[in-house]
């Protein structure tokens, strides 16, 4: 997703909806150690967080439009367990909600960088610090071998 935004980034004229989830808060992504092989469990939950660093990221980098992340819930895919709690429905809802413009009664993503639903929650640990996002986003451009 950063290489596709950064190649469309130019284009973009209102907003960016990054996928997070509810692993976003336990990962912990090293910056500097992004392509390291690691186990597919924690590789999930940096990922997450890099998604939601990156959301971050780009919304000083995007000045004709904004980025957001999503938490869609924990719902049953064949990803998560067939015991998850949440509806697909309610996902689709939130994520429709986040990318629609709020003159079309989508959300306002100035409110939150971060939202679950259709309401902002707070970033979590490291997440909140714009120098750790900004050394992800970073990291990314290094990778992607974009910037």
């Amino acid at each position: 997703p950063h290489l596709l935004t950064s190649l469309l980034a130019d284009h973009v004229r209102d907003r960016v909806v990054w996928l997070g989830s509810g692993m976003a808060g336990s990962g912990r992504p090293d910056p500097d150690a992004l392509a390291h092989p690691q186990d597919p469990h924690r590789a999930y939950a940096d990922s997450k967080a890099c998604d939601v660093a990156l959301a971050v990221a780009w919304r000083s980098r995007l000045p004709q439009a904004t980025s957001a992340a999503l938490d869609p819930g924990w719902v049953p895919t064949k990803l998560a367990s067939s015991g998850a709690p949440g509806r697909v429905e309610d996902s689709a809802d939130a994520l429709a909600h986040v990318s629609t413009r709020t003159e079309e009664g989508g959300a306002d993503l100035s409110t939150g960088p971060y939202w679950r639903g259709r309401t902002t929650i707070p970033l979590p640990g490291r997440l909140r610090d714009d120098e750790f996002c900004t050394r992800i986003a970073a990291a990314c451009d290094r990778l992607a071998q974009v910037g």
